[in-house]
């Protein structure tokens, strides 16, 4: 339990094979020299325990970190979205935090500002090529697409797919792309692509 607590997943699993095998030391020549008799069942039993008891604890505190992790993020994004500056300097911010989030190498926010073209704001990884995908938000465009039907799109080869002008990326970009809604009350508002 120790070794789930502290190193997750890994950690249980291990802590737990450990144990396994320094316990089989004690049971198997037990059951060699006495065959199945109640104690050497009882020592069968507890190297079952052992061996499920460290991996499940470390999948349920790897899933529990996951889950804190999430909520930190979305509680930083809602701190950043509802602080005080431009609508502009807000998306930037929150395009980052995102980007850091999903490691993503760039991220980019299209909200439609109503009676105003929309506000598109891209977010690079550090000392990667600025030369970014376009989400804007033209009639073929896929963001436009995912806006208007508010579901989300998964590109798997962005060069091969002509919605997002794949064509003269640079090297190293990024070869798969997720475009999600952004929905205010129901109503699609913008476009994020990962």
């Amino acid at each position: 339990l120790w070794g789930a607590l502290r190193f997750g997943r890994q950690g249980g699993a291990l802590a737990s094979l450990l144990a396994l095998l320094l316990y089989a030391l004690v049971v198997l020549p037990a059951i060699e020299a006495e065959g199945l008799t109640r104690d050497t069942l009882d020592g069968l039993v507890a190297l079952g325990s052992l061996a499920g008891i460290g991996p499940l604890a470390g999948a349920l505190v790897s899933r529990s970190r996951a889950r804190a992790e999430r909520y930190e993020t979305l509680l930083a994004l809602q701190r950043t979205l509802g602080g005080a500056g431009s609508l502009h300097h807000l998306l930037s911010a929150a395009a980052e935090q995102v980007r850091l989030s999903l490691r993503a190498t760039a991220v980019a926010l299209a909200v439609a500002v109503e009676g105003a073209d929309p506000v598109v704001v891209r977010r690079h990884e550090e000392g990667k090529a600025s030369q970014t995908i376009t989400p804007g938000l033209g009639k073929d465009s896929a963001a436009a697409w995912v806006r208007g039907q508010g579901r989300s799109l998964f590109i798997p080869d962005l060069e091969s797919d002509p919605r997002l002008g794949g064509d003269g990326l640079a090297p190293g970009c990024p070869r798969r792309a997720l475009l999600v809604p952004l929905l205010a009350q129901a109503e699609s508002i913008g476009v994020m692509v990962v």
